[in-house]
């Protein structure tokens, strides 16, 4: 018999029902695991289980062993240290992996929520709230799990409940989250407890919900939430358990009879309504909602008679006029429908449905004029607020009114472009504005056109007119400075005007970081960005965007920690383009393999962007995963061949020594884009490796007639020049020449011109020095050059200095020629005085002949005797 036998592991898929308690002193059982990494660590100090959180916008936990529970009731004291900046600590539950689980927060400034992390998605189940019953110390929490039914308690007060059927068991954890104030906090857990065995279960749960009493207030602040979040039952719900034990005031009335409204409970609503206005008879908010319940309960005659005896006290509401002509209009009365609608787009002008609601209006009433000109202003600003879909129902009808209208043949332009029919919104956009069209949006769209086109200038044109036309857009100043930047122009004026017209716009403000991020101003493009991310909050999509640029600029600063903080936000999780903007970092970090594991998983979610399948073929590149990097290559090819990716097949090709490939690949791409000094350095990279000179030395030099500066070019022009060429210096001044190690034999003939200064005078044959014309002109003997160590005559001994002359001499005949390109093997080079050459010039107004050959009007010297034979003929004639 074994006393002291091993205790059998747990299965880990069996539920366990137990009683656990621990003070986390010495003897007490160690439950949750001791971790430590570059981001959180945990372990036990002072009897108490600690969790650290060293960076930013963090999300953490340690899981108890491997016991999974179903039901449960959880107690435990959170403690936040006092130095923490906003933080949040709790617990997660029925935790299948890193994909699923639940998990309850509460925050050290006074809130809390409860989350469901499902196949990876996080979903809000409760969003914070408050509760006067949170501290910013120590809390003790308590959770009551029970199949579908969740409550929170803290310090013994209820805070909350729900119904939630996505996850029925998992294991237990302590988890803790820091925000973007410090860049550590500090969490500890005191006592814990946990009880999963059913009576004790059923026990704690009747107790905690049947007998010990719910603030009502606590139920109304949870139905504010569960109302804002638009989870209109579950809300209902906890009003209506707030009612039983309270007297209602007219805010409760109100609330709940929002509620119904959104459920569709129009009769309930209405009743609930009546009772708050019986405690409040002037609440404006009440009478608008009464008013509009009668008309969803089609009692359009009450309504509009509700409302007109209560007009006096909506002076100033475009709603409530709104709706008024909404009766009018459902009785047949279109004509007061109008003027009810008319009076609200003459209180609200920013309001589409306003212009429409008129238009349809006048149109029953018959007034063309009128249905056409609030059609028009509707779809202006729908087209503002890009919501396209509602252009189109109004297109058909302006159509129907009058299809030769310029102005609605603009709308058609418009709708056109939505389709990214381009082209034919081109035609109709620029036969517009030749016709002088003052609609800014046409400006402004047809600029977009010209831009994607590549016609920068006109773009600029367009986006300059749409401005004049509506100085108070900010989106036609924003547009105006991206333009002039592209073209090359200072957009500094145009962006602070974009920020003057609206300077909480988070886009507005990103862009003016990208400017500035240009300019590698780093440190003020980070403000802009921060700016920008802080009012982007609640829009995840532009937030996503900003925040990578934020991320960038931190790197420029040499800021690799918050780099990476920036992107770590619980909002960004499961975001590509975050996985994808960490790859990068990785990337310019010169960390590899870091970066692949990060395209992976931005791979995994969008597994055919041609962005992400480009860079990770980079890094694969970069640490030699060949076959990896063809792969991805191949389904890019099919995708997306642009001309990176045809670099990169071609460089790929160049590591693989597949030739041919290589250089189909650089010429395709230089097909796509001619100007392309990547692929040019690549393909003389190619005939370097192949002993082309000619077309190694052909390509690098067109690069650096591009970019005198570019670096990697004048390397490789190295590279070629050592090993097809010679290097020759002058002895005395160091002047340099290069010239092709073989060269066909060299004639000198008959020099005509003078030579240049900077061509090669000669090699002494003594001391086999050479020297440039400039400095050996300094030694002359007998008029020849002569070494001036040995006094020996320079010469030409060989075909490099010949050659060398020889181009010297063609380089500044070229040089000589005047204006036009002359052909030098044509050039009869004497020297030709160029006054003379004046002189002679014909008065072409004066000859009256057709075109005369060139080389016929070179007229020799006539002989003066003959000259003079014929002057006496004609005298004498």
């Amino acid at each position: 018999m074994l006393l002291f036998g091993k205790k059998d592991k747990p299965d880990p898929y069996e539920i366990v029902k137990e009683r656990w308690k621990t003070s986390f002193n010495f003897l007490d059982k160690k439950r949750f695991a001791i971790q430590k990494d570059d981001t959180y660590e945990s372990g036990i100090e002072k009897n108490k289980f600690f969790l650290t959180l060293k960076k930013k916008n963090h999300f953490a936990w340690v899981l108890s062993e491997p016991n999974r529970y179903a039901n449960f009731c959880l107690e435990g004291d959170i403690e936040f240290h006092p130095d923490n900046k906003h933080s949040a600590a709790g617990f997660i539950f029925r935790y299948i992996n890193e994909e699923n689980f639940y998990y309850f927060l509460i925050s050290n400034k006074g809130f809390f929520r409860f989350d469901v992390v499902f196949n990876g998605n996080p979903l809000v189940r409760i969003d914070w709230t408050e509760s006067p019953h949170i501290s910013d110390s120590t809390n003790s929490i308590r959770i009551i799990a029970r199949d579908t039914y969740f409550s929170f308690y803290v310090d013994d007060e209820w805070i909350a409940e729900l119904e939630d059927d996505m996850l029925f068991k998992g294991q237990i954890g302590f988890a803790a989250q820091n925000y973007n104030d410090k860049p550590e906090a500090h969490f500890y857990l005191k006592e814990f407890s946990l009880e999963s065995r059913d009576i004790e279960i059923e026990k704690h749960f009747e107790r905690w919900t049947s007998y010990i009493p719910q603030e009502p207030e606590a139920r109304i602040r949870l139905a504010k939430t569960l109302y804002a979040m638009e989870a209109y039952t579950a809300a209902s719900i906890q009003i209506k358990k707030a009612l039983r034990h309270k007297k209602p005031t007219a805010d409760d009335f109100f609330l709940f009879g929002e509620m119904c409204v959104n459920m569709g409970m129009h009769e309930l609503a209405l009743e609930t309504i009546d009772k708050c206005l019986s405690l409040e008879p002037s609440r404006t908010a009440a009478i608008q909602e009464k008013a509009n319940i009668l008309y969803l309960l089609n009692k359009t005659i009450e309504a509009r008679d509700f409302i007109l005896g209560k007009i006096s006290l909506f002076e100033d509401n475009a709603t409530i006029y709104n709706l008024l002509g909404n009766c009018e209009y459902s009785i047949g009365n279109f004509e007061k429908a109008f003027a009810a609608y008319e009076t609200a787009c003459s209180i609200q002008d920013t309001m589409p449905i306003f212009m429409v609601n008129t238009a349809r209006a006048a149109d029953m009433n018959g007034n063309k004029e009128k249905a056409i000109e609030y059609y028009l202003k509707a779809s202006t600003l729908f087209f503002k607020e890009e919501a396209f879909d509602e252009l189109y129902p109004i297109f058909a009808r302006l159509e129907k009114l009058d299809s030769v209208n310029d102005d609605v043949r603009g709308l058609a332009g418009k709708i056109l472009f939505q389709e990214q029919k381009r082209d034919e919104a081109e035609e109709i956009f620029d036969d517009l504005i030749k016709k002088g069209c003052n609609d800014s949006g046409i400006f402004y769209l047809n600029g977009l056109i010209k831009k994607d086109k590549g016609e920068i200038k006109n773009a600029l044109k367009d986006f300059k007119k749409a401005c004049e036309l509506e100085e108070s857009f900010y989106l036609y100043w924003l547009r105006l400075g991206e333009v002039k930047y592209l073209a090359g122009e200072n957009p500094e004026k145009e962006l602070e005007k974009a920020m003057e017209l609206k300077p909480e716009d988070p886009w507005v403000l990103n862009q003016y970081g990208l400017y500035l991020l240009n300019k590698k101003d780093y440190k003020e493009a980070n403000e802009y960005f921060a700016r920008a991310l802080e009012k982007a909050s609640g829009e995840t999509d532009i937030a996503i965007d900003i925040a990578i640029n934020l991320s960038q600029s931190h790197y420029n600063l040499g800021q690799m920690d918050e780099a990476f903080q920036v992107l770590a936000s619980e909002d960004f999780e499961g975001k590509s383009k975050i996985y994808n903007q960490r790859g990068n970092l990785f990337t310019q970090d010169k960390k590899f393999k870091k970066a692949i594991n990060e395209y992976k998983k931005a791979l995994k979610i969008e597994p055919e962007n041609p962005a992400y399948l480009e860079n990770c073929a980079e890094a694969c590149i970069e640490v030699d995963m060949i076959m990896q990097a063809e792969e991805y290559l191949t389904k890019l090819y099919d995708i997306s061949p642009t001309p990176s990716v045809l670099n990169l097949i071609g460089y790929l090709s160049l590591i693989k020594r597949e030739w041919v490939r290589a250089g189909v690949a650089f010429q395709e791409g230089l097909e796509k884009d001619p100007g392309n000094t990547t692929i040019m350095i690549n393909l003389a990279n190619l005939y370097l490796d192949r002993s082309d000179y000619q077309k190694s030395m052909e390509w690098i030099n067109k690069v650096l007639e591009k970019e005198p500066e570019n670096e990697i070019a004048q390397r490789i022009k190295k590279n070629i020049r050592n090993k097809f060429e010679k290097n020759l210096l002058c002895a005395t001044c160091g002047r340099e020449w290069w010239v092709a190690k073989t060269i066909p034999p060299q004639s000198l003939g008959t020099i005509h011109g003078e030579p240049p200064g900077e061509a090669p005078a000669g090699k002494c044959e003594n001391c086999g020095k050479i020297y440039c014309i400039e400095c050996a002109q300094k030694h002359l003997k007998e008029k020849r050059f002569v070494c001036p160590d040995c006094d020996k005559y320079l010469k030409l001994s060989d075909d490099w200095l010949k050659y060398l002359l020889i181009e010297a001499i063609k380089k500044a005949d070229v040089e000589k020629a005047d204006v036009e390109k002359v052909d030098v093997e044509k050039v009869d080079v004497e020297k030709v005085d160029v006054e003379k050459v004046d002189v002679e010039k014909v008065d072409v107004e004066k000859v009256d002949v057709e075109k005369v050959d060139v080389e016929k009007a070179d007229v020799e010297k006539v002989d003066a005797e003959k000259a003079d034979e014929e002057k006496t003929s004609v005298e004498k004639s």
